[in-house]
């Protein structure tokens, strides 16, 4: 199509255009008896023809349309819609369900891959992830990109994810009412390995809020809890451009941590899953310590929870503080549905 355009612009005839066409297309494709393209050239055959064209009659060209561009924004809000109204479009046309492209950047976290893998699970779809930053379009998204990604220090845990998720999905685990929970856009869910061929899927309950790192008082929110009890979970994430020092967290009035000889660095974080530690981690998640936490009061009953959050006041930036607890688990496993074919 861009060449047709192309030939235009240049002001060529509609006969020398349509010849173009045909020999556009003879190359592509065999051609039967009466010289007309047909299938597809041999030399071609098994190679994945990855498209961002939704027009008609392009199904016979391409292997799958897998359009939605990684370079605006994170994973959850680089062209959202876009990527889940194509869902319908490729049902209707019997083509294979794929999300698009999806960029791997020095802020994304293990949460924000599981929202990813939760919707692929969902509409039984694949996507394509650019792990590799040197590409020109990532390069002039992010000049410092290629640097950046020898220092992820999330990609372990992501691709560790993305292993048990895509498992799970091939062997077609995810029975339909599962499925139609992991559509939903604003749901979370975490997913763990159970023994061969099984999971454990879980329900993620999360709430985020914000407390401007120029204030010299803490800020108090509501966390409305409806799981069993269990350690209460959370990520402070700093958006200063300087340390912020003096970081507290407290649980229904009681310190649960509190940072006095170390600080946030710029853009990093303070990451709690359970346990005795939390980990303190620069802007790329790469772990830097490890905080002492007392684990009495982050262990939260159903209801409301109240959670504090704190420093020493900064000369501007802002702490976002996620809040997360799991419902228990679904098992789900590859004994549930057939195992997926391997593709021809």
């Amino acid at each position: 199509m861009i060449i047709l355009f192309l030939l235009a612009a240049l002001g060529c005839t509609a006969a020398e255009i349509s010849t173009a066409t045909f020999r556009t297309q003879t190359a592509m494709f065999g051609t039967d008896a009466g010289g007309s393209p047909c299938a597809l050239a041999p030399e071609l055959r098994g190679q994945i023809n990855d498209a961002s064209n939704p027009g008609h009659f392009n199904w016979h060209i391409y292997t799958r349309m897998n359009w939605g561009e990684p370079w605006y924004a994170g994973f959850r809000e680089s062209q959202t819609l876009y990527r889940f109204k194509n869902q319908l479009h490729f049902e209707r046309n019997l083509m294979p369900h794929m999300l698009g492209w999806f960029a791997l950047r020095p802020d994304t976290s293990l949460e924000d891959a599981e929202w990813l893998l939760a919707r692929a699970a969902g509409f039984d779809a694949g996507f394509a992830l650019a792990a590799s930053l040197a590409s020109t379009a990532q390069l002039e998204a992010d000049p410092n990109s290629a640097a950046a990604a020898k220092q992820f220090g999330a990609t372990p845990a992501i691709l560790a994810a993305l292993k048990q998720w895509e498992t799970a999905r091939m062997a077609r685990a995810f029975p339909p009412p599962v499925k139609a929970l992991l559509r939903d856009n604003a749901r979370e869910f975490h997913l763990e390995p159970a023994g061969p061929g099984q999971w454990d899927l879980r329900a993620a309950h999360a709430a985020r809020f914000t407390h401007g790192a120029t204030q010299a008082t803490a800020s108090s929110f509501r966390f409305e809890q409806p799981n069993p009890a269990q350690p209460l979970q959370w990520i402070v994430r700093s958006t200063a451009k300087q340390p912020v020092s003096g970081v507290m967290v407290e649980v229904n009035g009681k310190l649960a941590v509190e940072l006095n000889d170390r600080s946030l660095p710029p853009g990093g974080s303070l990451r709690y899953v359970g346990g005795a530690e939390a980990l303190l981690c620069d802007a790329s998640w790469k772990e830097l310590a490890r905080v002492p936490v007392d684990a009495g009061p982050v262990l939260v009953s159903p209801g409301a929870v109240e959670v504090k959050l704190g420093c020493a006041a900064a000369t501007s930036g802002a702490l976002n503080l996620e809040l997360r607890s799991l419902a228990p688990a679904t098992r789900i496993g590859a004994a549930i549905g057939a195992a997926r074919r391997p593709e021809k």
